[in-house]
């Protein structure tokens, strides 16, 4: 009898499926896959797909009324007029209402770069909240690619190297009292005390800059102000040129430099408090090391997901952007891409 019983649930299961298939047969659907199973039947919508920008489009870009004069490497059309010098330009998208506002300056000296003067200006600045963010590092491999070996066996003391002594953050007066607890040898016109290295290449300010760092194990890398997202070139030349940064600026700067790899200020009550830990740095090679761990480890994945974007030329991603307004689609800052409407 059990036999049996089995047997007539798997004929009326196998009926019951042969019925829907016969009905899913004579009422086609479209644009969605439907499986079926014994117990139930689930309906999927085919994941939808990021748009794509047309290859033939051409987004024309003009600095202060300059005309056309380049092509830029884009996957839209990208044409560029020459761009000015200015701290704070404004950039015109041609046939268009659509203005760009771009600085790598930080806001507190410029408030502008905070507003968006109307619904069709963009804002391409140092934020990761801009529609095209422009961080002093584009390209998420030169993070790791470009660090030099750590520099250990050098001078006591640290490098500071800065022009402007009328700071937002008070950098100088901190760097006053630093220099009563800890040698400091400022190599820039703000508080010059030392001479620069004599093998600093003049002309290529980059390197010449990557040296004086070099004379001393550690460097001041103080920002003129602490803004969210606003980390220069003090920071990223000092990791690269194989020093330990000593860090003064974004609040968030944990979050967007490699993890263990410099000594927040904000970590610290005083600087006298911070000259006692740079000192046992400076006995305690081991400990002095763990700052340089990251040299010899991939990039971080959350570091990696947020540069990557901006590894594309930052000419292209405004002419993405325009393009995407221009199309009516819905611009995704994080991705620097037009957005799946879907979310």
């Amino acid at each position: 009898m059990a036999i049996i019983l089995r047997r007539t649930r798997l004929l009326l299961a196998l009926g019951i499926t042969f019925f829907l298939l016969r009905l899913l047969d004579n009422n086609k659907v479209s644009n969605t896959t439907t499986l079926i199973s014994l117990a139930h039947v689930r309906t999927y919508t085919p994941a939808p797909t990021r748009p794509e920008l047309p290859p033939g489009m051409m987004v024309e870009i003009v600095s202060r009324g300059r005309p056309v004069a380049r092509d830029v490497a884009c996957d839209v059309g990208c044409r560029w007029s020459t761009r000015s010098s200015s701290i704070v330009d404004v950039y015109e998208v041609l046939h268009s209402p659509l203005r760009i506002k771009f600085s790598m300056e930080g806001p507190q000296y410029y408030p502008t770069l905070r507003v968006r003067d109307n619904a069709d200006m963009a804002l391409a600045t140092t934020s990761w909240d801009a529609e095209v963010p422009v961080p002093h590092v584009s390209n998420a491999d030169e993070i790791v690619g470009n660090a030099g070996p750590p520099i250990l066996n050098a001078k006591s003391g640290a490098t500071f190297i800065a022009h402007n002594c009328a700071s937002r953050n008070n950098r100088e007066d901190y760097v006053r009292e630093l220099m009563q607890h800890f040698p400091i040898a400022a190599l820039g016109p703000c508080l010059h005390n030392s001479d620069s290295p004599p093998s600093t290449k003049a002309d290529n300010w980059g390197q010449a800059k990557i040296d004086m760092m070099q004379s001393r194990a550690v460097h001041l890398a103080f920002e003129n102000q602490n803004e969210d997202d606003y980390i220069t070139e003090k920071a990223w030349l000092a990791l690269w040129s194989g020093v330990l940064p000593v860090y003064m600026g974004a609040p968030n700067a944990a979050k967007l430099l490699p993890s263990g790899s410099v000594v927040l200020v904000n970590d610290f009550e005083s600087p006298r408090a911070l000259a006692e830990h740079l000192r046992y740095l400076e006995r305690n090679e081991t400990a002095l090391l763990e700052y340089h761990a990251w040299r010899s480890k991939p990039l971080e994945a959350h570091l990696r997901k947020l540069y990557m974007p901006t590894n594309d030329h930052v000419e292209c991603r405004m002419c993405r952007w325009a393009a995407t307004r221009m199309l009516n689609l819905t611009w995704d800052h994080r991705q620097q891409r037009p957005s799946s409407p879907y979310g």
